[in-house]
C-alpha cells in the first residue's frame, strides 16, 4: 500500500515538474513577444495564453494540494506501520515466553498432585509393611489345631 502511495506521489511530482517547464516556456515566449512588439501580438492569442497560464496554475495548485494530502496520508501510514511493528514485537516476545509460562503454571498445578501421590505412596508402603507384619504374626501364632472328636461309647456285643 505504501509503495502505491509512493508511486502516485512520484507520478504527481513528475507531472508538476512538466507543468513547471511548460509554464516557464510560456512565460519566456510571452515575455519575448511582448518585449519585441506588443502591437504585433494579436490580442486573442494573448488572452488564450493567459487563460492557459491560469489553467496551468490552477492545475498546479490542485496537484500541490493532492501531493500535500498524499504526504499527510503517508505520514499517517508510517505512524500506523510503526505502531503495528511495535505491537508485533511485543506479541513475539509474549509468544517466546509462552513455553516458560506454561511450564511454570503446569508445575504450580502439579505440585499439590505430586504431594498427594507421594503421601499415598508413603501410606501404601506403611500399610504394606503392616500387612506383612500381621501376616507374619498370624502365621506364627496359628498352630495346627487338632481335631478333637467326641468320645462315643459304643455298645459291645
Amino acid at each position: 500500500m505504501e509503495t502505491n502511495l509512493q508511486q502516485e506521489v512520484e507520478r504527481l511530482q513528475q507531472e508538476l515538474a512538466q507543468r513547471d517547464v511548460l509554464i516557464e516556456q510560456l512565460s519566456e515566449e510571452l515575455f519575448r513577444l511582448l518585449k519585441g512588439n506588443v502591437a504585433f501580438v494579436p490580442h486573442t492569442d494573448l488572452e488564450v495564453s493567459q487563460q492557459q497560464i491560469t489553467d496551468l496554475e490552477n492545475q498546479l495548485s490542485e496537484c500541490q494540494d493532492i501531493i500535500a494530502a498524499k504526504d499527510q496520508e503517508i505520514a499517517t501510514l508510517r505512524g500506523t506501520v510503526q505502531d503495528l511493528t511495535e505491537r508485533t514485537r511485543n506479541l513475539e516476545r509474549i509468544v517466546q515466553d509462552l513455553p516458560t509460562v506454561y511450564r511454570q503454571k503446569f508445575a504450580e498445578r502439579m505440585a499439590p498432585i505430586k504431594a498427594k501421590v507421594e503421601m499415598l505412596q508413603r501410606e501404601n508402603r506403611e500399610l504394606h509393611m503392616e500387612l506383612q507384619t500381621l501376616n507374619y504374626h498370624l502365621t506364627r501364632n496359628i498352630r495346627p489345631q487338632r481335631l478333637e472328636l467326641p468320645l462315643v461309647d459304643l455298645p459291645t456285643f
